[in-house]
């Protein structure tokens, strides 16, 4: 389907999986380029200094975390750790520092490295788990003033899934079936994109908590927060 048409400072995606989410996520990502940019446009993408990529599956009380240095290998080419800004972010918010060895395997990251990589051939990345609490704004927008004090252009990206529904989740409020299927894209999902829409953190951990509808509400929150630090209005 393309690139969305606009300016875009940060955008959510899904993870799923390449086979089931791929294509949303990358047409995300690719929406975030600077205006006329294609991905062979080096000279053009390369205005964008750094990505805040916010995830990973956490529940209240979680500690948030944050990878220190190194470089992140994707099919495209590695992706440097922008280690002088995760410095000032963990300083300003006191988040939990981890080295490459002791960083979580999370699919909410390691699905969009290569999407990143492939948009994005030249920037840095600071990758971040998030819990749902009141914390995620508040690290969401201190990243974006300490790169802002860094004079770093970045694009931000929050990543989760939506309901996560079935017997294997231990949520079944709809029962069983299509009556359940229809109840979760209709109702449930929808509560929580009219809180991502509004912009609203509080309520968008406050439906993921209630009602089960997303599984890293604190890595969308965070991106939300962060992009309204930059200045978005929707």
């Amino acid at each position: 389907q393309g690139k969305l048409q606009g300016d875009f400072i940060g955008g959510i995606v899904p993870h799923a999986g390449w086979h089931f989410s791929g294509s949303i996520a990358a047409r995300v990502i690719a929406s975030l380029q600077p205006l006329g940019a294609n991905a062979i446009d080096v000279d053009t993408v390369d205005k964008i200094d750094t990505i805040l990529l916010f995830g990973a599956h956490m529940h209240r009380q979680s500690e948030p975390f944050i990878m220190t240095e190194g470089l992140i290998e994707t099919p495209f080419g590695e992706i440097e750790v922008d280690g002088e800004l995760v410095e000032k972010i963990a300083a300003g918010v006191g988040i939990r520092r981890r080295s490459p060895e002791k960083f979580p395997a999370e699919n909410t990251l390691e699905l969009q490295y290569p999407f990143i990589k492939y948009f994005f051939p030249r920037a840095k990345i600071v990758v971040a788990g998030v819990p749902p609490s009141s914390f995620a704004a508040i690290i969401g927008a201190m990243a974006v003033a300490e790169a802002n004090n860094l004079g770093r252009c970045i694009r931000i990206i929050g990543s989760t899934d939506m309901t996560h529904y079935g017997p294997d989740f231990g949520f079944t409020p709809a029962g069983l079936g299509e009556k359940a299927v229809q109840w979760v894209a209709t109702q449930n999902d929808q509560q929580a994109l009219a809180a991502m829409k509004q912009m609203d953190t509080d309520k968008m951990i406050a439906q993921a908590l209630d009602h089960k509808n997303m599984c890293c509400a604190g890595a969308a929150a965070a991106a939300v927060a962060a992009c309204k630090k930059k200045g978005a209005v929707k």
